[in-house]
């Protein structure tokens, strides 16, 4: 059984226009599957189509066997699906500590759990533990980028949407975030 699989999938923004059309996907566990295409082709519509941002207006959508199309955000996060957005997506105004606390909001409620999610998060990202009482706006955009990947991979997901990891870093940065993405020991 895939990981994640679409069937048939129709979403837009607008009533009666479509941007993604009966499309399909099959996703693997232990994959890393790639989606490319121009500007304005459909890339992030997809991605938050299956994060539930977006509803598909017909289709199908399976996480694990589980049909998610008309689930909440929240409720597909706590089963194992977690969406970076394109560019910085923390809340500028908290700590780097806070931040990763939002990432497990849906945890809140074992203390115990978030409290050793963030502490993954400080093993796999040790620049940001570094600055873990520095409020999101004193970071750089590479940092900032790296918070926002840090703060969905705190949940340690089955599966993480990114959309477009790299846009606007520098090279070496870039290939930092690939590499903790590649990474097989996430936090």
């Amino acid at each position: 059984m895939a990981l994640l699989e679409l069937d048939g999938i129709v979403a837009g923004y607008v009533e009666g226009i479509d941007v993604l059309n009966d499309v399909g996907l099959r996703v693997e566990r232990g994959t890393i599957t790639g989606i490319i295409g121009p500007n304005g082709a459909g890339k992030s519509t997809l991605l938050k189509t299956v994060f539930g941002f977006l509803r598909a207006r017909r289709g199908r959508i399976t996480f694990d066997g589980r049909e998610i199309q008309h689930l909440a955000p929240h409720v597909i996060k706590r089963l194992g699906i977690s969406y970076v957005a394109q560019g910085a997506n923390i809340f500028p105004q908290l700590t780097v500590t806070e931040n990763l606390e939002v990432g497990a909001w849906v945890f809140r409620r074992d203390a115990r759990r978030v409290a050793a999610m963030v502490d993954r998060a400080w093993a796999a990202f040790p620049r940001l533990r570094e600055k873990r009482r520095l409020r999101a706006t004193g970071l750089s955009g590479g940092e900032a980028k790296m918070l926002s990947v840090a703060k969905e991979l705190v949940t340690d997901p089955k599966l993480l949407l990114v959309d477009e990891p790299s846009a606007g870093l520098a090279p070496v940065l870039s290939n930092q975030l690939y590499e903790r993405l590649l990474d097989g020991s996430t936090p």
